[in-house]
C-alpha cells in the first residue's frame, strides 16, 4: 500500500458516483425538468458527443432529476445506470485542498506558511531564465491557487505516474523540487497538477498520516461517502464505465484501465456537494450552522 500513496486526487484520477438511493425525491411519471434532462442526454449520445452519461440536478438539497443515457460500455452495449462510478480525474483536486483546509482548522498549518517549512527540499528554488535562485518562497495558498510556479509538465520519471502509481508522494515531491519553476511564486497563474501533488505531501507531513488515510478518516468517513475510495473496490468494478476520448471526431477507448487491481482512482458519491459548500463558504464562518450534516462532519 505504501507504494500506492501517490494518489489520483493529486494528479487527476478520480470517480463520481450518483445513486438513486441518495435521491430522496425522485418522481414518476417524469417531471418537465427530468424530461428535458433526459432529452439532452439522449441527444448527446445520438450526436456522438458521448457514449453515456448521468446527470443529477439538485436544488436546496432536493434532487430534482437523476437520469442516465447511453452505454457504460459501447462494445458490449451495456446500458448506463444512474449508480455508475465515473472517473473525474482532476475534479478531485478540491478534495486535496479541503484536506489542507481541515489542517488549517486544526492549527497545524496556515495558508501563508512557506512550503519549505514542511518540505525542506523546496527551500532553494530556481526559476527558468534566471541565473540565481529566487528568494520568493512558495506558500501553501499558492499551491492551492495554482500560482506557485511549479511546472505542470512533470519530470520524466513522473511522466506515466497516473498509470503506474509506483512512487510515494514523498518521492514525487522530491522529484518535483528538482525542477526549475516556470515563474516566480505568486507572480501569475498556471495550472499545476504537480503543485496539488506536493500539497498532498504537505498533508502527510502535517498530519502524520498517509494522504489516503487522512482523507478517509477526516473527510470521506465523516460524510458517509460509502461509494468513495482511492483504490478499486473489486465488488464495485462492474459499476465503472469504460472511458473514451474524443480524437479526430471519433470516440476512442482510453488506455487507462481504472478497474485493474491497484489502480488509483477516487469514487465520489452525492455528498460531494458538501465539499463544494465547505470550499465556497470557508471564510464566511456560517456554513456549519447552515448545514447540520456538515456541522456533524466538521465540528468546531
Amino acid at each position: 500500500m505504501q507504494r500506492r500513496t501517490l494518489l489520483a486526487g493529486m494528479f487527476s484520477s478520480s470517480c463520481f458516483a450518483l445513486t438513486k438511493t441518495a435521491a430522496a425525491a425522485y418522481f414518476d411519471p417524469m417531471t418537465p425538468l427530468q424530461q428535458r434532462v433526459q432529452t439532452q442526454l439522449d441527444l448527446g449520445v445520438s450526436d456522438g458527443l458521448t457514449v453515456g452519461a448521468v446527470v443529477m440536478a439538485v436544488q436546496r438539497e432536493k434532487v430534482l432529476a437523476l437520469e442516465a443515457a447511453g452505454y457504460s460500455d459501447l462494445a458490449a452495449k451495456k446500458p448506463m445506470k444512474t449508480d455508475a462510478i465515473f472517473d473525474i480525474r482532476s475534479i478531485s483536486k478540491p478534495i486535496t485542498v479541503l484536506g489542507a483546509l481541515l489542517l488549517v482548522d486544526d492549527g497545524k498549518l496556515t495558508l501563508d506558511d512557506a512550503l519549505a517549512k514542511f518540505l525542506p527540499e523546496f527551500s532553494r528554488l530556481t526559476v527558468k531564465g534566471q541565473a540565481q535562485p529566487t528568494n520568493v518562497p512558495i506558500t501553501l495558498r499558492q499551491l492551492m491557487m495554482h500560482t506557485s510556479g511549479i511546472a505542470d509538465e512533470r519530470p520524466p520519471r513522473l511522466e506515466n505516474i497516473t498509470r503506474t502509481f509506483d512512487l510515494t508522494l514523498a518521492e514525487d515531491a522530491a522529484l518535483v523540487a528538482q525542477q526549475p519553476l516556470d515563474f516566480t511564486p505568486g507572480s501569475r497563474w498556471a495550472y499545476s497538477s504537480s503543485g496539488i501533488a506536493v500539497l498532498g505531501r504537505v498533508i502527510e507531513v502535517a498530519s502524520g498520516q498517509s494522504f489516503e488515510t487522512f482523507i478517509q478518516q477526516r473527510l470521506l468517513g465523516p460524510l458517509e461517502m460509502q461509494d468513495s475510495s482511492f483504490f478499486t473496490n473489486r465488488a464495485k468494478v462492474a459499476r465503472i464505465p469504460t472511458m473514451y476520448n474524443l480524437e479526430n471526431g471519433h470516440l476512442v477507448k482510453d488506455v487507462m484501465d481504472v478497474s485493474r487491481p491497484g489502480q488509483g482512482i477516487l469514487w465520489i458519491d452525492p455528498n460531494i456537494q458538501l465539499i463544494r459548500i465547505y470550499l465556497t463558504h470557508y471564510f464566511l464562518g456560517d456554513f456549519r450552522e447552515a448545514n447540520p450534516v456538515m456541522n456533524a462532519a466538521f465540528p468546531g
